[in-house]
């Protein structure tokens, strides 16, 4: 079917978890009542548009290697051409620059432009050098400055704002960070099966490093709402997301080491990031508006049992 595979390309179940991004780097700096709907839906857009672009070109530059290990995806297998693809993409970029010029002006403009400029050098060249992780990291912790991009110069008047955003940014870096490195180790699992005792220690080494960053990220949330950094309604969202976290660790600990094991762990790491924002802006605006970010995680789970995620 044409327009799944269409899906497929722009991995549909991924797109779920960009607008919450958003939503946590507007709420970070405008206060809900404050909230013009237009410039928040503009700045989603832009966003969505922004990872489809990624997501097309990620399969676009790597075709080579999927002629060879991922045949069946619609690049290599021919349903859909290069071409086609590369328009995609271009398309999408330049949707999303003008969405952004529309929704915040230069301001907002400037940061699409340069989530587009790490997107395609990772795509490009940074995904396969040591540089990948944290260029993966960087294009998620800057699509929070987009969303926070009407109001940056509010934290030139407010230390506290600064702080707030800030934390938001780093956090939000060690948690994709930490995916990324999950992902790299699924290649390499996928690549290398010659010696099963190496891989098994290589995993489980990737394993811990990648979820002790997460729950370094969660002992450090909790701190910072005793120094009034955040409001105390985050800590709903996150007792669910420190579950989903251990679940996650515990089924891959139980279930092995196996690259299919460690891509089930990476798809449902990837869907939570819906939990994770939701963590801050419930810290932020309020249970009012962090528990309503939830709803995003229903399309995504339901879509990612049809479409891959990773």
């Amino acid at each position: 079917m044409l327009l799944e595979d269409y899906l497929r390309l722009i991995r549909l179940p991924n797109l779920f978890t960009v607008p919450s991004n958003i939503l946590v780097g507007y709420f970070a700096l405008i206060t809900p009542i404050h909230t013009d709907v237009v410039q928040l839906l503009l700045l989603a857009t832009s966003s969505i548009l922004l990872y489809a672009s990624g997501l097309v070109f990620n399969d676009y530059f790597d075709i080579q290697t999927d002629l060879k290990e991922r045949p069946y995806r619609p690049l290599p297998s021919g349903k859909i051409s290069k071409r086609t693809a590369y328009t995609i993409g271009i398309a999408s970029m330049i949707s999303a620059n003008l969405v952004a010029f529309f929704a915040g002006g230069p301001n907002s403009c400037a940061i699409s432009g340069l989530v587009s400029a790490i997107v395609i050098s990772y795509n490009y060249k940074l995904k396969k050098t040591n540089f990948g992780p944290v260029a993966m990291a960087l294009a998620r912790s800057t699509n929070i400055v987009l969303g926070a991009s009407p109001a940056l110069y509010l934290i030139l008047q407010n230390n506290n704002l600064f702080a707030r955003i800030a934390f938001i940014i780093i956090f939000t870096f060690g948690y994709i960070f930490s995916i990324s490195l999950l992902s790299r180790k699924e290649v390499q699992l996928d690549k290398d099966q010659k010696d099963s005792q190496t891989i098994l220690r290589n995993s489980r080494a990737t394993v811990v490093k990648s979820f002790s960053i997460v729950f370094f990220i969660v002992a450090c949330l909790i701190i910072l709402v005793f120094l009034g950094v955040f409001r105390q309604d985050l800590y709903v969202n996150l007792a669910l997301f420190s579950a989903i976290i251990i679940t996650i660790l515990v089924i891959q600990i139980k279930s092995g080491y196996s690259s299919s094991r460690v891509r089930d762990s990476i798809q449902n790491l990837v869907i939570t990031i819906i939990v994770f924002d939701s963590i801050f802006v419930s810290g932020v605006a309020g249970l009012d508006y962090g528990l309503p970010v939830l709803m995003l995680v229903i399309p995504a789970v339901i879509l990612s049992r049809r479409l891959y995620v990773t």
